[in-house]
């Protein structure tokens, strides 16, 4: 019980954060609609995706791990699909400059926003569960 409401807790973080950082992934309502997409997240993390991961293992073994991100990426359509307070749609990063180093304007399409969504969210729920 005391792993769910540490996973529950990061997960808000989380997605919290990756609300403020991706102009593409918004959760409106308000902290109680940020609270019920955590708790399905953390549902979900815990009970659907390891069978999704026993039953992908063939692919991810030949991918050399690099189909979690694909999984992370469905959990998230899945999330949107189901809850309309989750809303992702496409955007532009405006760019970054900072002392001769550069970075472009980029546009990002919905399924790009669903995989960068899903890696800020898997690596700072990985980094904080190590804390």
């Amino acid at each position: 019980m005391k792993a769910l409401l540490r996973s529950f807790v990061i997960n808000t973080f989380c997605l919290w954060t990756v609300q403020q950082f991706v102009q593409g992934f918004k959760i409106s309502g308000g902290f109680q609609n940020l609270l019920i997409i955590a708790a399905s997240l953390t549902i979900v993390n815990v009970f659907v995706k390891p069978v999704l991961k026993i039953l992908f293992i063939p692919i991810n073994i030949a991918t050399l791990g690099l189909f979690s991100l694909v999984i992370n990426a469905l959990v998230f359509f899945a999330l949107d699909y189901f809850f309309t307070t989750l809303t992702v749609t496409p955007w532009t990063f405006s760019g970054f400059s900072y002392r001769g180093f550069f970075i472009p304007e980029i546009s990002f399409g919905i399924i790009e926003t669903y995989f960068i969504s899903s890696l800020v969210v898997s690596f700072l729920s990985t980094f904080f569960k190590w804390l």
